[in-house]
């Protein structure tokens, strides 16, 4: 099992999460409903349904359809079994374009479009070179947005 499902992680996130339940503006509830509240939705669902539904209608505001087009893998991502955990996410269902790193280099770009009709773009020009990296146009995205991930989480 991974850090993210150790009960040090579980208890350093509850702990967080009554910390900022306690920091409730004063025209809310008081802070124990508040939390209360939250922690059963996000236990049933309901906080994901509501995260999923405003996510649709902003990017429907933006001009975007709905549901992503463009999804990001990396040997990060692989190890937390790609595979069988992207797929079953009801938000993928519309990808066109997976940008990935040098280790799909393989048969994974083969199989995502015999097996679901995506396309695999794997950058392989830098387009700068900060010392003994290269940095690629459509890998920045793939680091950057992971790494915004692992700081929110």
């Amino acid at each position: 099992m991974g850090l993210e499902g150790s009960s040090q992680c579980r208890s350093l996130r509850d702990e967080k999460r009554l910390r900022l339940a306690r920091e409730v503006p004063g025209e809310f509830p008081p802070w124990q409903t508040v939390y209360y509240y939250f922690s059963k939705w996000v236990k049933d669902g309901t906080w994901k349904s509501i995260s999923d539904c405003l996510t649709a209608d902003y990017r429907e505001k933006q001009g975007k359809k709905s549901q992503p087009t463009v999804a990001i893998v990396d040997g990060t991502t692989a190890a937390r079994k790609w595979e069988g955990l992207a797929w079953q996410n009801p938000l993928l269902d519309e990808v066109e374009t997976v940008f990935a790193d040098g280790t799909f280099r393989g048969t994974f770009s083969q199989e995502m479009l015999e097996k679901h009709g995506i396309e695999v773009e794997i950058p392989t020009v830098p387009i700068a070179r900060k010392g003994k990296v290269d940095i690629h146009q459509k890998r920045w995205v793939v680091e950057r947005t992971i790494g915004w991930t692992l700081k929110i989480t």
